[in-house]
């Protein structure tokens, strides 16, 4: 569906995810641009038990990070299209991780009185999903919450449960996911 660096990693985060189910059971097939779903639709992992992963994969090539604007600029933000799609097809599907991968660093400054998304992803979003009451005692916390919260209000009662399967993952560069790549088929081969 495209060229350049960005598919090229796209793909290879797949073909990751591909390598994993020559040593995994659980795993029946790995599809990458799933027809099934059209904003969740980069790499799709489908279990034998019938549930789905799927995978989100956001490449840089420049330094930029990985922010709270990230997920809601534009005129479609990306947070805004996940959310509605899983709410959409939730019970078509059993999605038990909608995952978000990149190569971007956590940005790693407060912003809008917000917590810096690095402390959002390590420390916020972790105790959200276990208690979505959660009430940080720092107010830049509090905010990073609050601003979640008002993204996907729209959920309704199923926001708990979308925030739950949401995760946001750091992976390293073109370079790096193709040598993890040589890994696994090195260890898979015995080679």
């Amino acid at each position: 569906a495209g060229s350049g660096t960005p598919y090229w990693y796209e793909w290879e985060i797949g073909l990751l995810e591909c390598l994993k189910m020559m040593t995994d059971i659980s795993v029946d097939s790995v599809v990458l641009q799933s027809e099934n779903f059209q904003s969740l639709d980069d790499v799709v992992i489908n279990y034998t038990d019938g549930s789905v992963v799927n995978i989100q994969v956001k490449h840089t090539d420049n330094d930029d990070n990985f922010t709270y604007s990230t997920l809601t600029s534009g005129k479609s933000p990306m947070l805004d299209k996940w959310a509605k799609e899983w709410q959409r097809e939730k019970s078509n599907y059993e999605i038990k991780e909608i995952r978000i991968v990149t190569n971007k660093q956590w940005g790693p400054m407060e912003t809008e009185k917000k917590c810096s998304f690095e402390c959002f992803v390590s420390n916020v979003l972790p105790q959200l999903q276990l208690d979505y009451n959660y009430k940080p005692i720092n107010d830049n916390e509090t905010n990073a919450v609050n601003w979640l919260k008002d993204q996907i209000s729209y959920l309704g009662n199923d926001a708990p449960y979308f925030v739950k399967i949401l995760k946001f993952y750091q992976e390293e560069n073109l370079e790096g996911v193709e040598a993890q790549i040589k890994v696994r088929i090195s260890k898979i081969l015995g080679t």
